[in-house]
């Protein structure tokens, strides 16, 4: 908006000086002489004229390296996002008590609530290790605190967990079989 208002300014001056030189070719022609002041003055409007074309073409790239500035910055945020959700997540086998799953979950709801950070969520809380059953009543209470919210996580948790027990569950129909074939 500043280059077309210089430009506009510049185009309205020399429409000025126009009128002006029409105004004096129309009072009298036998005054007007090529002299080196006219000439000096014309490659002076001329210069002018490419100075404004530079500087709109420096804004130009000016305007290109802020864009790239913003993809940089969006590529840090999103390392940066994937930072923190590895460290949300390495922060759930702490977890140890009510106040610490409602921090966590406030934390989740507010900083790194995105779909991809919900999936990851749900497949760490899919990934207790069978050693820490210590864990699963605070991971249940975190489901059943972010579940009026986020009611993706629960659902999709217990698709996994329904989809784990019908695998155990068709594992032993099958060791049975085996077992009466033998008998």
């Amino acid at each position: 908006a500043v280059v077309s208002t210089q430009s506009t300014g510049s185009k309205k001056s020399e429409a000025k000086s126009e009128d002006k030189g029409e105004e004096k070719g129309e009072e009298g022609k036998d005054d007007e002489e090529i002299t080196e002041e006219k000439i000096e003055e014309e490659f002076n409007k001329l210069a002018l004229k490419e100075e404004d074309e530079e500087e709109e073409e420096e804004e130009e790239i000016v305007v290109t390296q802020t864009s790239t500035q913003a993809n940089e910055s969006s590529l840090v945020m999103t390392v940066s996002n994937k930072a923190l959700m590895d460290t949300f997540i390495s922060r759930l086998s702490t977890i140890s008590n009510r106040d610490l799953v409602n921090e966590v979950a406030q934390e989740f709801c507010l900083s790194l609530n995105t779909k991809t950070n919900r999936k990851k969520l749900v497949r760490a809380l899919y990934g207790v290790p069978r050693s820490r059953l210590d864990l699963l009543p605070f991971h249940a209470r975190l489901v059943r605190t972010l579940s009026p919210i986020l009611p993706d996580v629960p659902i999709d948790l217990f698709t996994l967990l329904k989809k784990e027990f019908l695998y155990h569950l068709r594992k032993k129909k099958k060791k049975k079989k085996k077992k009466k074939k033998k008998s």
